[in-house]
């Protein structure tokens, strides 16, 4: 598949491609409205689960992919553009760029410098509301806004936005629901924000994302039946993000209203008047769609376009293209995977939960970059600067922290840990499934005692169960519960982890060191490679 649809738009290409994409995009959006929506598009939204997953197959038939002949790969030879991509078995993206007539990048290379330049003469926006309290002047404060957070993840996912909504709730007076998985309920109700169950279960999520981390299937996933219980997952909480957005009450099934408290404040009617989400959510510019609703986006990963570094799960393994235009063309293949596997499912959400026309699958990657919507990126522009291509629709705000540490005290037995010795090294692969626990754990057992004479270490369970009963733990290592990073990283000497964002924030604001930075590090990190693996290599990247 060629990436052209989604920077066809773009002001730079000429007035005759414009009026042949036009052509293109109603022909297909025409036929889509045809095959799809069968004369029933505009049923209005009902309150109850709908089936999203059939059509006239059955609930584990997956139906034949758009953008190619299989699922997880995308191809397009036509006319020497040679781009091509596919989903690897550690659920990367091998992308590989051939074209024979140099014709991609006399198209598009053009185009891309143009839109750089439309950026910069850009004018910026006007400036934001800032409280007295935090420096800015008198003025009239934004009204108070009923504001839906959709956030699907794991605890990692999930934090920023607890941090986000206490913000918004706190200092600019909004009423804040945050919209996530059941399991995350106490977390978010003990920080005094509303909570809304979407349903889904983040741990199976994240062994899905072990094989697949970029939300698409790959060939072993299809045959084992994954792709199946993952299509099922996306339908349930693409609907709990929905009803997130007028229903009363938590999202919990029979929740009884009337034996809620009177202040309560799930128990008021509650209708959104914006929508923050994630990514993964992929609910939220339908919903905002049907209610007329603004949408921002927020993450912790680069998911918008740029010349300046390619998508975070791309493998560019060849591209004779030049570098910035093989970087853009990167979101635009990883996009069009995922539309590949869950586009179907979107579209029927749309036309049974939403009554809204279905997308053009030709359209339908892309469609946030061209509509603008505002995107902000939580990391520090130190860490990584914004791209000179991106508008000022998009943002780097830096890390959105969560303060634990205050009113958090250690367990004795931790506290004795951490005065019988010097600083440990913390070990911890965060919301990480692992397929063989216990092999894992006694793998990382051995490699403590190879580095520097058996270094102290302080080894965090997570989702991984690591640390199951039947294991011997050495004298030097201590098992880790649910501990808060911004107390527990003042009190280590590294951080060897997965690469969450959350964690990665937690370290740097401790000023620890991630792998390969020191030789603890290095030699830990190097024995994990050099031993069988049973986890994703590509979480130790």
């Amino acid at each position: 598949m060629t990436p052209k649809p989604t920077i066809e738009d773009e002001p730079s290409i000429s007035e005759t491609n414009a009026q042949y994409a036009m052509l293109q995009q109603a022909q297909a959006a025409a036929s889509a409205v045809q095959t799809e929506t069968a004369g029933s598009a505009r049923q209005e939204a009902p309150v109850q689960t709908t089936d999203l997953i059939t059509s006239d197959a059955t609930d584990e038939e997956v139906p034949p992919p758009p953008y190619g002949d299989i699922y997880g790969e995308i191809r397009n030879e036509k006319d020497g553009l040679g781009t091509s991509a596919s989903v690897t078995e550690d659920g990367r993206v091998n992308i590989r760029i051939n074209q024979l007539n140099r014709r991609l990048s006399q198209v598009f290379t053009p185009a891309l410098r143009e839109h750089v330049q439309s950026v910069q003469d850009s004018s910026p926006p006007p400036p934001a509301y800032i409280p007295p309290s935090l420096g800015g002047k008198e003025g009239i404060p934004p009204p108070a806004l009923n504001v839906v957070i959709q956030v699907v993840g794991s605890r990692g996912d999930v934090q920023p936005f607890v941090a986000l909504g206490k913000v918004l709730k706190d200092t600019y007076g909004h009423r804040v629901r945050l919209a996530t998985h059941p399991t995350f309920k106490k977390f978010v109700e003990e920080n005094g924000l509303e909570f809304f169950s979407i349903g889904g279960d983040p741990s199976q999520l994240m062994a899905f994302m072990v094989k697949n981390p970029g939300l698409m299937p790959g060939f072993r996933s299809l045959a084992s039946g994954d792709v199946g219980r993952r299509r099922r997952d996306v339908a349930e909480y693409i609907q709990g993000c929905w009803r997130s957005c007028y229903e009363t009450g938590d999202g919990i099934t029979d929740d009884d209203i009337s034996d809620r408290s009177a202040n309560d404040a799930g128990s008021f009617p509650f209708v959104a008047d914006c929508i923050i989400a994630n990514p993964p959510s992929f609910a939220h510019i339908h919903c905002a769609e049907k209610l007329g609703i603004p949408l921002h986006i927020m993450f912790t990963m680069p998911y918008s376009p740029t010349q300046a570094f390619p998508h975070p799960l791309a493998n560019i393994q060849s591209s004779n293209a030049d570098t910035q235009l093989t970087n853009y063309i990167s979101y635009a293949m990883i996009e069009a995977l995922s539309w590949q596997g869950l586009g179907d499912i979107i579209n029927r959400f749309r036309a049974k939960c939403l009554g809204l026309e279905p997308v053009s699958m030709m359209w339908a990657p892309g469609m946030l970059q061209r509509l603008k919507v505002p995107h902000t990126y939580c990391w520090s522009p130190a860490l990584i600067p914004k791209p000179k291509d991106w508008g000022s629709h998009i943002s780097i705000s830096g890390f959105y922290f969560l303060n634990l540490a205050s009113n958090y005290t250690p367990t004795p037995e931790l506290q004795k840990f951490l005065d019988d010795g010097p600083p440990p090294v913390y070990i911890g692969f965060g919301s990480i499934v692992l397929d063989d626990p216990n092999a894992m754990t006694e793998l990382i057992f051995e490699a403590t005692k190879r580095i520097a004479g058996g270094r102290r270490v302080l080894l965090s369970k997570g989702w991984g169960g690591m640390g199951a009963d039947e294991l011997r733990v050495p004298d030097n290592v201590f098992m880790l519960g649910n501990v808060p990073h911004d107390w527990l990283f003042k009190h280590v000497e590294c951080v060897v982890h997965h690469g969450g964002a959350g964690t990665t924030a937690a370290g740097i604001a401790a000023g620890k060191l991630p792998a390969y930075k020191t030789p603890i590090d290095q030699q830990l990190t190097l024995y994990l490679y050099s031993r069988p693996t049973y986890i994703s290599n590509s979480i130790l990247r």
